[in-house]
């Protein structure tokens, strides 16, 4: 539009252009609007110019022909507006869905430190004055405004986004900023080389022999400008590019001595880094701006979990089956034949509505909705789909119902509708936990008695309380294993002898039969699968609340 905007046939491929952005990204639209609005400024501005110039000659240029407007707009109505008024028909709604999930209320304040840190770790703060520098070059010289059109769109586009709260996913939105901002740039660094070589104190230096053209000073100036615009993304990614776990400690990357002692050498650095990790650690806090690492590793994660489910037998899952699910991603790709709710509301349109009371200061980016109450039940939710097992016993302790999957492969869920479970399962394998647990211990001779029963299976160990509250539970389980042979142990325990396997009860809790104001409830515990000898394990809290030791003469799997 910018090059070749006087072009019938360029201004129909910049319409269909801009019509895939619109179909792309809702933003899209707002990148039409602020295109026509510059094309029609420039046509004026064109016009006015010549219509003053002094010569006097004849007018060559029109103000804005209507095959002009037609090549440019037409296109672009017909496919947007198609798309727009499909959504109108079928959701009736103007926007996404996904933006009255995200959106709840302005949030400016998460929106100026998203802005912030992208600035200082992408550049933008010396791109768009480099950017405006051209602009008012090209003005001044020859009444140009050709790069105005890249800023317009930018300062629109950020007001929007920041008026929303950034992104829960880094800098997404932003990514059209610099290939947009490249030309601008780079003519702002000529004009700053061309001042420079003009300046008086420049002028001094070609009587020492040491002058420098405009070209050579562009140099000087794209060489700072080229290394502080990506410094810190940099190390990022390359810090990114080592983290191989997901867990909250890499979520935020903090550049320091430790990993970043060259960067802060750099004159500037030292100041403008902690700024980076300040911002990016509160926004991290918020679920803004989560880096690509993060993203990654919670992908492999979750893979991990339920992956396996992608090669279950199809007709396992019964048709009326209806889950609740946030991260809705792998689970549903592996699971086709499941139904489920997104409770996060990205694609459902009553839980995208719901009211949020809880503060800015406390909201979560695209983690605010959840569903009112009564939803789930009306829609009929009746399970939930725990983690993948390659065994019954495994898939018991991630859930209240296991039914063979296939070759291995067991899957794992929760339902509160038993007789549901009951019906739609019938015949296909299906174990119930509390059954599974009561022959269990009626099977097997407790190998510790004590404020919880200890009995030993299989390679596997079951806690048993017969009545436990919340101050049962608190205290750490510890769990030491002594294996039969030392070098089975990981190499970082070797010097202690034993693999310590200490638990909390909170996520192994099992519940069982209620007692009046209590609760009964057992944990099962996967016991390595080296030989074991020995094994000592009890509660401690400050102290030992109670301790036992036994030995196993032979390890089963």
């Amino acid at each position: 539009l910018m090059v070749h905007g006087g072009s019938r046939r360029a201004l129909a491929a910049v319409s269909l252009c801009l019509a895939a952005a619109a179909l792309t990204r809702p933003e899209g639209a707002l990148m039409a609007a602020c295109c026509f609005g510059w094309f029609g400024a420039q046509r004026l501005v064109a016009y006015r110019s010549e219509r003053l110039a002094p010569d006097g000659g004849p007018r060559t240029r029109r103000l804005v022909g209507l095959g002009d407007v037609v090549c440019l707009t037409v296109p672009f109505v017909l496919l947007a507006g198609a798309h727009l008024a499909f959504r109108l028909a079928y959701y009736g709604e103007w926007l996404p869905n996904t933006y009255y999930a995200k959106h709840v209320r302005p949030w400016y304040e998460s929106g100026v430190r998203y802005y912030a840190a992208a600035a200082l770790e992408t550049g933008l703060y010396l791109l768009v004055p480099l950017a405006l520098a051209a602009l008012r070059g090209a003005w001044r010289a020859r009444r140009e405004i050709a790069y105005a059109l890249p800023l317009l769109c930018i300062f629109v586009h950020a007001a929007g986004v920041m008026r929303i709260g950034g992104d829960h996913f880094e800098w997404r939105p932003l990514d059209f900023y610099w290939p947009a901002l490249s030309v601008p740039a780079a003519v702002g660094i000529l004009a700053l080389g061309s001042w420079l070589a003009g300046a008086r104190w420049s002028r001094r230096f070609a009587h020492s022999g040491l002058a420098l053209g405009a070209g050579a000073w562009s140099l000087v100036v794209f060489a700072p400008v080229f290394f502080y615009s990506q410094a810190i993304q940099g190390v990022l990614l390359w810090e990114g590019a080592k983290i191989r776990s997901y867990n909250s400690d890499r979520r935020h990357l903090e550049l320091d001595e430790e990993n970043a002692k060259w960067l802060l050498a750099v004159p500037g650095m030292s100041e403008i880094v902690p700024i980076s990790n300040d911002l990016r650690r509160t926004a991290n806090m918020r679920l803004v701006a989560w880096r690509f690492p993060a993203h990654r590793e919670y992908a492999k994660f979750r893979i991990s979990e339920y992956g396996p489910y992608g090669k279950m037998r199809r007709g396992l899952i019964p048709d009326d089956a209806l889950a609740p699910r946030g991260a809705v991603g792998v689970l549903c790709y592996y699971l086709p034949d499941m139904g489920f709710v997104d409770i996060r509301g990205l694609t459902d349109a009553t839980v995208a509505r719901s009211p949020v009371a809880h503060p800015n200061s406390e909201r979560r980016m695209a983690h605010d909705r959840w569903p009112p109450p009564g939803y789930l039940q009306e829609r009929g939710v009746n399970l939930e789909i725990r983690p993948a097992a390659t065994s019954k016993v495994q898939a018991l302790r991630h859930g209240n119902y296991a039914v063979p999957a296939g070759p291995g492969l067991w899957m794992s869920f929760e339902s509160s509708d038993h007789g549901w479970v009951v019906r739609r399962f019938s015949g296909r394998g299906l174990t119930h936990r509390a059954q599974w647990l009561a022959g269990f211990v009626e099977r097997v001779e407790p190998a510790v008695r004590a404020d919880f029963d200890v009995y030993h299976e299989d390679g596997h160990l079951l806690y048993v309380g017969r009545e436990c509250g919340d101050e049962d539970l608190a205290p750490v389980f510890f769990l030491h294993v002594y294996p039969a042979n030392e070098d089975d142990l990981p190499a970082y325990r070797r010097q202690y002898g034993f693999d310590n396997l200490d638990f909390r009860f909170w996520g192994h809790r099992l519940e069982g039969g209620l007692v009046p104001g209590r609760v009964g409830c057992a944990a099962l515990v996967e016991l390595p699968s080296y030989e074991v000898a020995r094994i000592r394990t009890g509660q401690a809290s400050g102290g030992q609340l109670w301790e036992r030791e036994f030995e196993i003469l032979k390890q089963t799997r």
